[in-house]
C-alpha cells in the first residue's frame, strides 16, 4: 500500500450550511429531498453528520496525511480508494473502501 491510504484520517458529511467553511481536501453537493436517507460507511476515517434546515447535502471529504489536509479531487482520491457514491430524489449512500477489503 502507498503511504497515502493510510493516511486518509477523515471523511466528513454536512448538510447544506453556510457555516461550514472548514479546511477539507474537496466537496460535493447533492440535492435530495426530505424526508432523506443518509448511508455512510468507510474503512477508515471519521464521520460527522451537521443538520440544516435546507433540502440537499454537501459532503467534505477531508484527507490527511502527516496530520496536514491535502488539496485534492474526487479522481485522486479514487485512485487510492473505492469511493461509491449513489443518490436519488430522497436517499444518499457513500461507501469508501481500500482496495481488497
Amino acid at each position: 500500500m502507498k503511504a497515502f491510504l493510510f493516511a486518509l484520517a477523515a471523511i466528513s458529511v454536512f448538510t447544506i450550511s453556510s457555516a461550514q467553511e472548514g479546511k477539507y481536501s474537496f466537496k460535493e453537493t447533492y440535492d435530495i429531498s426530505a424526508p432523506a436517507s443518509l448511508n455512510i460507511s468507510s474503512s477508515d476515517g471519521n464521520i460527522e453528520v451537521i443538520p440544516a434546515a435546507v433540502n440537499g447535502i454537501e459532503v467534505h471529504y477531508i484527507a490527511k496525511k502527516n496530520n496536514e489536509v491535502l488539496d485534492m479531487n474526487r479522481q485522486t482520491l479514487e485512485e487510492e480508494v473505492s469511493l461509491e457514491v449513489t443518490h436519488d430524489a430522497n436517499s444518499l449512500k457513500i461507501v469508501i473502501k481500500y482496495p481488497n477489503e
